[in-house]
Protein backbone atom coordinates (compact mmCIF):
# COMPACT_ATOMS: atom_id res chain seq x y z
CA UNK A 1 0.00 0.00 0.00
CA UNK A 2 2.67 2.10 0.98
CA UNK A 3 4.49 2.17 -2.48
CA UNK A 4 0.67 3.10 -4.29
CA UNK A 5 0.76 5.71 -2.08
CA UNK A 6 3.92 7.18 -3.11
CA UNK A 7 3.11 6.51 -6.66
CA UNK A 8 0.13 8.97 -6.42
CA UNK A 9 2.12 11.23 -4.66
CA UNK A 10 4.74 11.46 -7.30
CA UNK A 11 2.17 11.95 -9.82
CA UNK A 12 0.46 14.58 -7.62
CA UNK A 13 3.58 16.48 -7.61
CA UNK A 14 3.56 16.34 -11.79
CA UNK A 15 0.24 17.63 -12.32
CA UNK A 16 0.70 20.38 -9.76
CA UNK A 17 4.03 21.55 -11.78
CA UNK A 18 1.75 21.19 -14.76
CA UNK A 19 -1.19 23.36 -13.63
CA UNK A 20 1.49 26.10 -12.42
CA UNK A 21 3.31 26.50 -15.82
CA UNK A 22 -0.54 26.35 -17.89
CA UNK A 23 -1.34 29.02 -15.13
CA UNK A 24 1.78 30.89 -15.50
CA UNK A 25 1.63 30.78 -19.35
CA UNK A 26 -2.31 31.98 -19.45
CA UNK A 27 -1.25 34.60 -17.52
CA UNK A 28 1.52 35.94 -19.26
CA UNK A 29 -0.69 35.89 -23.16
CA UNK A 30 -3.66 36.71 -21.44
CA UNK A 31 -2.02 40.39 -20.53
CA UNK A 32 -1.04 40.46 -24.04
CA UNK A 33 -4.26 40.82 -26.09
CA UNK A 34 -6.60 43.82 -26.24
CA UNK A 35 -9.41 43.09 -24.14
CA UNK A 36 -7.73 42.27 -21.13
CA UNK A 37 -8.27 45.20 -19.45
CA UNK A 38 -11.35 45.05 -19.78
CA UNK A 39 -12.23 41.70 -18.37
CA UNK A 40 -8.94 42.37 -15.72
CA UNK A 41 -11.16 45.85 -14.26
CA UNK A 42 -14.56 44.31 -14.03
CA UNK A 43 -15.58 43.95 -10.57
CA UNK A 44 -14.13 39.93 -8.59
CA UNK A 45 -12.47 39.20 -11.72
CA UNK A 46 -9.18 38.93 -10.90
CA UNK A 47 -6.39 36.64 -12.08
CA UNK A 48 -8.07 33.53 -11.95
CA UNK A 49 -11.45 35.02 -13.66
CA UNK A 50 -11.05 37.31 -15.75
CA UNK A 51 -8.52 35.07 -18.72
CA UNK A 52 -11.79 32.78 -18.43
CA UNK A 53 -14.69 35.41 -18.89
CA UNK A 54 -12.53 36.62 -21.97
CA UNK A 55 -11.75 33.26 -23.26
CA UNK A 56 -15.89 33.16 -23.34
CA UNK A 57 -16.56 36.02 -25.40
CA UNK A 58 -14.06 34.41 -28.12
CA UNK A 59 -12.51 36.96 -30.73
CA UNK A 60 -15.35 35.94 -33.36
CA UNK A 61 -18.12 38.06 -31.54
CA UNK A 62 -19.52 38.72 -34.72
CA UNK A 63 -21.36 35.43 -34.53
CA UNK A 64 -23.65 37.05 -31.96
CA UNK A 65 -26.18 38.99 -32.90
CA UNK A 66 -27.41 40.04 -29.73
CA UNK A 67 -26.72 39.49 -25.84
CA UNK A 68 -29.73 37.42 -25.66
CA UNK A 69 -27.80 34.75 -28.58
CA UNK A 70 -24.77 35.12 -25.55
CA UNK A 71 -26.55 34.35 -23.06
CA UNK A 72 -28.21 31.31 -24.64
CA UNK A 73 -24.53 29.92 -25.98
CA UNK A 74 -23.73 30.65 -22.40
CA UNK A 75 -26.36 28.82 -21.43
CA UNK A 76 -27.35 30.78 -18.82
CA UNK A 77 -30.88 31.71 -20.41
CA UNK A 78 -33.64 29.50 -18.98
CA UNK A 79 -35.51 27.00 -21.77
CA UNK A 80 -39.47 28.11 -21.55
CA UNK A 81 -41.46 25.51 -23.53
CA UNK A 82 -45.26 25.00 -23.55
CA UNK A 83 -47.57 22.12 -24.47
CA UNK A 84 -51.39 23.15 -24.11
CA UNK A 85 -52.00 24.89 -21.02
CA UNK A 86 -49.27 23.65 -19.45
CA UNK A 87 -45.59 25.92 -18.72
CA UNK A 88 -42.43 25.11 -17.64
CA UNK A 89 -39.15 26.91 -17.21
CA UNK A 90 -35.78 24.90 -17.10
CA UNK A 91 -32.30 25.28 -17.43
CA UNK A 92 -30.61 23.96 -20.43
CA UNK A 93 -29.20 20.17 -19.93
CA UNK A 94 -26.69 19.68 -23.39
CA UNK A 95 -23.96 22.89 -22.45
CA UNK A 96 -20.41 23.72 -21.76
CA UNK A 97 -20.81 23.42 -17.97
CA UNK A 98 -17.82 24.90 -17.72
CA UNK A 99 -18.70 28.01 -19.61
CA UNK A 100 -21.90 28.64 -17.15
CA UNK A 101 -19.59 27.72 -13.96
CA UNK A 102 -17.15 30.69 -15.12
CA UNK A 103 -20.08 33.06 -15.32
CA UNK A 104 -22.07 31.62 -12.42
CA UNK A 105 -18.50 32.14 -10.30
CA UNK A 106 -18.43 35.54 -10.95
CA UNK A 107 -21.31 36.77 -10.50
CA UNK A 108 -21.17 35.23 -6.92
CA UNK A 109 -17.56 37.06 -6.39
CA UNK A 110 -19.74 40.42 -7.83
CA UNK A 111 -21.63 40.44 -5.30
CA UNK A 112 -19.36 41.89 -2.32
CA UNK A 113 -17.26 43.63 -4.98
CA UNK A 114 -20.40 45.85 -6.77
CA UNK A 115 -23.27 47.86 -4.77
CA UNK A 116 -25.35 47.11 -7.87
CA UNK A 117 -24.93 43.55 -8.07
CA UNK A 118 -25.28 42.98 -4.69
CA UNK A 119 -28.30 44.62 -4.34
CA UNK A 120 -29.87 42.62 -7.38
CA UNK A 121 -28.44 39.50 -5.67
CA UNK A 122 -30.18 40.28 -2.35
CA UNK A 123 -33.29 41.80 -4.30
CA UNK A 124 -33.68 37.60 -5.88
CA UNK A 125 -32.73 35.80 -2.66
CA UNK A 126 -35.94 38.58 -1.18
CA UNK A 127 -38.07 36.59 -3.66
CA UNK A 128 -37.39 33.32 -2.70
CA UNK A 129 -34.64 32.41 -4.87
CA UNK A 130 -32.48 29.80 -4.29
CA UNK A 131 -28.97 31.19 -3.92
CA UNK A 132 -28.11 29.14 -7.67
CA UNK A 133 -31.02 30.76 -9.16
CA UNK A 134 -30.04 34.51 -7.59
CA UNK A 135 -26.47 33.46 -9.02
CA UNK A 136 -27.84 32.59 -12.41
CA UNK A 137 -29.98 35.71 -12.83
CA UNK A 138 -27.18 37.82 -11.69
CA UNK A 139 -24.82 36.23 -14.31
CA UNK A 140 -27.53 36.66 -16.58
CA UNK A 141 -27.66 40.18 -16.43
CA UNK A 142 -24.08 40.53 -15.97
CA UNK A 143 -23.71 39.25 -19.89
CA UNK A 144 -26.15 41.83 -20.94
CA UNK A 145 -23.87 44.49 -19.51
CA UNK A 146 -20.75 42.50 -20.67
CA UNK A 147 -21.89 42.55 -23.95
CA UNK A 148 -22.77 45.78 -24.14
CA UNK A 149 -18.65 46.86 -23.03
CA UNK A 150 -17.26 44.43 -25.14
CA UNK A 151 -19.11 46.17 -28.31
CA UNK A 152 -18.13 50.08 -27.27
CA UNK A 153 -14.89 48.46 -26.66
CA UNK A 154 -14.27 46.67 -30.46
CA UNK A 155 -16.08 50.09 -32.36
CA UNK A 156 -13.05 51.98 -30.77
CA UNK A 157 -10.66 49.99 -30.95
CA UNK A 158 -11.54 49.44 -34.87
CA UNK A 159 -12.31 53.08 -35.47
CA UNK A 160 -9.82 54.83 -37.94
CA UNK A 161 -8.99 57.71 -34.73
CA UNK A 162 -7.62 55.40 -32.27
CA UNK A 163 -6.30 52.82 -34.72
CA UNK A 164 -2.58 54.48 -34.33
CA UNK A 165 -2.92 54.17 -31.15
CA UNK A 166 -0.44 52.01 -29.16
CA UNK A 167 -1.72 48.98 -27.22
CA UNK A 168 -0.16 50.59 -24.08
CA UNK A 169 -2.58 53.49 -24.70
CA UNK A 170 -5.82 51.00 -25.76
CA UNK A 171 -4.93 49.45 -22.02
CA UNK A 172 -5.13 51.76 -20.31
CA UNK A 173 -9.18 51.66 -20.68
CA UNK A 174 -10.89 51.69 -17.82
CA UNK A 175 -14.20 50.72 -16.73
CA UNK A 176 -14.71 54.47 -16.69
CA UNK A 177 -13.70 55.19 -20.06
CA UNK A 178 -16.58 52.25 -21.50
CA UNK A 179 -19.04 54.39 -19.21
CA UNK A 180 -19.88 50.84 -17.10
CA UNK A 181 -18.92 52.91 -13.85
CA UNK A 182 -22.21 54.72 -13.80
CA UNK A 183 -24.24 51.17 -14.45
CA UNK A 184 -22.44 49.35 -11.67
CA UNK A 185 -22.59 52.33 -9.43
CA UNK A 186 -26.38 53.00 -9.25
CA UNK A 187 -28.71 51.71 -7.23
CA UNK A 188 -31.16 49.35 -9.26
CA UNK A 189 -34.71 50.89 -9.70
CA UNK A 190 -37.02 49.24 -7.11
CA UNK A 191 -34.13 47.86 -5.16
CA UNK A 192 -34.83 49.08 -1.59
CA UNK A 193 -31.29 48.34 0.65
CA UNK A 194 -31.60 47.20 4.43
Amino acid sequence: MTILIEALVEQLRVSLQAIARFDAEISTVSKTLPDYPLFSALPGAGAALAPRLLVAFGEQRQRYESAAEFQKYTVIAPVTESSGKKHWVHWRVRCSTFLRQTFVEWAAETITRSFWAGAYYRQQRAKGCSRQAALRALAYKWIRILSIAVGKHERRTMSPRTSTRSSVAVRRYSLQSWGLQKILDRQPQGVTLP
